[in-house]
């Protein structure tokens, strides 16, 4: 899970440093220069939203998903997803994206795939189908 997260961040880096909206560090774009805080500050929140989503396993992928989205939108959807619709789906999250989007009069408001592309190198998260792999979403 560290290395897929660490992946997508790294990707996601260069146009807008995310994590800092979360409280641990001055809030603006790109704040972050340095990559290990920056990967610190990611698995940290990570953190929150795996306990936040009580992920009991690496293979808890119902819970993994939820936080998973939690870290793209904010620790604030996981019990958003788990009050409303007793967890994560990628419909609900949509809901969310658009809801939040709409409150801050933003045009968007996180990755709507992101659980998707995350869990793509997540090895846990695939099943084999006879052809290679397919990821569990």
């Amino acid at each position: 899970m560290s290395v897929a997260m660490c992946w997508k961040h790294h990707k996601f880096i260069r146009h807008k440093e995310r994590v800092q909206k979360r409280g641990y560090y001055e809030e603006k774009s790109n704040g972050i220069t340095d990559p290990e805080y920056s990967i610190e500050c990611g698995v940290q929140e990570i953190k929150s939203c795996l306990a936040s989503a009580e992920v009991e396993s690496p293979l808890d992928m119902d819970n993994i998903k939820l936080a998973l989205q939690g870290y793209n939108y904010g620790n604030g959807c996981i019990q958003w997803a788990k009050t409303n619709y007793g967890g994560y789906t990628l419909a609900n999250a949509a809901e969310f994206l658009d809801k939040m989007a709409k409150e801050k009069g933003w045009e968007s408001y996180g990755d709507r795939q992101y659980v998707p592309h995350v869990l793509r190198y997540y090895s846990l998260g695939r099943i084999p189908n006879g052809a290679g792999n397919r990821v569990i979403v």
